[in-house]
């Protein structure tokens, strides 16, 4: 982060990934304030790996282009520091090692679907929590997520700034802005 970098309140990032079989994949981020208004939006310009990174990446393709190249490419724009970052994609959880503040998972059927990537690392029955990168789930507010386990300061310090959101801020909805900006801006 640059020096310019503000801090602000209580702003929340999200970040998610954009699949388009016309147009590849892109990442779109879009910080809100804690009303639901936007205070800034990003988009890479899609990519889509070769054959030749997805044979030698294999099952780790996914957590390198989705967190480490678009996620952390997206971040480094910013010029609102949030308090933390949603995603709704698991493998967008990399780009944690590259900022300071917590990045946590919204978890769904959707994002957790596939067998072979389940691992509870402090179990409960009802969230099971994808293990290829070591997440441990907590509550934000009413929904279920998981930050990195390699994080684990990550969970206080999200529930702390909870505190300034209204009890029934909508986690999922800002992902749907996200694609829609960002499918719109593929349409220009």
């Amino acid at each position: 982060m640059s020096a310019s970098t503000r801090k602000s309140k209580n702003a929340i990032g999200f970040l998610t990934i954009v699949e388009s079989s016309e147009h590849g994949i892109s990442g779109g981020y879009l910080a809100l304030n804690s009303t639901g208004h936007p205070i800034e939006f990003y988009c890479t310009a899609p990519v889509r790996p070769s054959r030749t990174q997805e044979i030698l990446y294999g099952a780790t393709l996914k957590p390198y282009l989705y967190g480490e190249i678009l996620g952390q490419t997206l971040l480094s724009q910013t010029q609102t520091e949030p308090l933390f970052v949603c995603t709704n994609v698991v493998e967008v959880a990399t780009a944690r090692q590259f900022v300071p503040y917590p990045m946590v998972v919204l978890l769904s059927r959707n994002n957790v679907e596939s067998p072979q990537s389940l691992r509870v690392d402090q179990p409960t029955p009802d969230q099971p929590v994808p293990a290829p990168l070591g997440m441990v789930p907590v509550q934000l507010m009413n929904q279920s997520a998981a930050v990195l386990a390699d994080h684990p300061g990550d969970r206080q310090l999200m529930n702390d700034h909870c505190t300034d959101l209204h009890e029934n801020f909508d986690f999922h909805e800002p992902f749907e802005r996200i694609r829609d900006a960002v499918e719109e801006t593929q349409n220009d």
